[in-house]
């Protein structure tokens, strides 16, 4: 009676919550020696899965290098590990006849086993684990709760362009295969690029994590990241590269007669994302996104608002000279963001504004026939 009182209350004060995750007990040892610990965290998850009325997702914490063990348990609605070093996301591929998901809840932390670098070795972590079906957390301060804009920390200061990069794109890898093995590199072993396809090996996302070194002492190589895609099929592609640091993006298209294709990175000593897809300088996701009949160009700013740096990416239906200027409020003109002749398609200018104050800016695009204010705001 006891225990039914203790998991009513903890139901009752907690399931409102709307972002609550279910976390029965971390770091407890589950096997046939520990049939206790086994038996509590059955009983207390099939409880919640049965009386949580918002059915809000369940795991439970093993041991730091323990397998989940519990795989075949209804109320286990997504699999929490603990590594060390899990760089490469090695442990994701013992789970994928299991549909569901793979979450690395704990490796090094910042502050606690700190990594060497900590904006590498966490950006490697969580785009390793993101392309291999699962996803990863980033450790800050282990025992306090800390806003991270006052905690001194730098971990998480590339993480937003994984998730502008998806959006950007509109990615949904629920479509793609983890597969890192269907292309080569000299990168190999656990310094290999992280590869997710479609089925039909028309679309690929790569992270090449041009690694230096491993573990607690994960760096960048001062070379340049390259890969082959083998079995490509014959086609116009479009491969958009971002540099994972800074989310610096260049577009290249090519025409592909089949078979292997080298790919090599624009940028020396960087780890570096690529999107490879069908597609032409303007690609008919692009043209749907950004034009309409009466448009000639257009532009679009993501995020906005943003904080520091956002990506503005301009459509343009032929070949011009263009010039896109930054100005703020006062009419004075903040920065010039590109003066020059440029191609047809879409262009992509990525706009660096950590000097500047927060408020709403103007983006003004000029051509020879045609002028585009665009507003964004910065804030802080």
């Amino acid at each position: 009676m006891q225990r039914t009182r203790i998991l009513k209350y903890i139901t009752a004060r907690y399931a409102a919550f709307p972002q609550i995750i279910w976390q029965l007990v971390n770091d407890y040892e589950y096997d046939q020696e520990h049939p206790n610990n086994v038996a509590m965290a059955d009983e207390a998850g099939t409880y919640l899965k049965d009386h949580d009325p918002w059915h809000h997702l369940i795991t439970t914490g093993g041991i730091r290098g323990d397998p989940f063990y519990f795989k075949y348990a209804d109320w286990a609605s997504f699999f929490h590990l603990e590594t060390l070093d899990a760089l490469p996301a090695d442990q994701a591929k013992d789970y994928r006849r299991f549909t569901v998901h793979v979450f690395d809840g704990e490796d090094r932390y910042e502050t606690y086993k700190k990594p060497d670098h900590p904006k590498i070795y966490f950006r490697r972590l969580i785009w390793s684990w993101t392309l291999s079906g699962g996803s990863a957390c980033y450790g800050g301060i282990w025992d306090d709760l800390i806003p991270y804009s006052e905690s001194g920390l730098e971990g998480l200061d590339d993480i937003v362009y994984v998730k502008r990069f998806f959006e950007d794109q509109e990615i949904d890898l629920s479509g793609y295969i983890a597969d890192d093995y269907c292309v080569t590199s000299d990168a190999t072993g656990s310094q290999r690029p992280k590869v997710m396809r479609t089925e039909e090996r028309d679309r690929y996302v790569i992270y090449h994590p041009n690694a230096g070194e491993d573990g607690q002492g994960a760096d960048i190589s001062p070379g340049t990241p390259s890969l082959i895609i083998g079995e490509l099929p014959a086609n116009d592609y479009a491969i958009l590269w971002m540099r994972a640091d800074n989310g610096e993006i260049r577009d290249i298209f090519f025409s592909h007669t089949g078979g292997s294709r080298l790919l090599t990175s624009p940028w020396p000593a960087a780890d570096v994302v690529l999107y490879l897809r069908p597609g032409t300088a303007v690609g008919t996701r692009e043209l749907s996104s950004f034009s309409s009949p009466d448009d000639r160009a257009m532009i679009r700013v993501m995020p906005n608002p943003f904080r520091s740096s956002a990506s503005v990416r301009i459509l343009l239906p032929e070949e011009t000279r263009m010039r896109v200027d930054i100005f703020n409020v006062q009419g004075k003109n903040v920065k010039i963001l590109a003066d020059g002749r440029f191609g047809k398609g879409t262009c992509r200018f990525e706009w660096q504004a950590e000097n500047l104050p927060a408020g709403v800016y103007f983006i003004r695009m000029t051509t020879a026939d045609r002028i585009i204010n665009h507003n964004v705001s910065l804030i802080r």
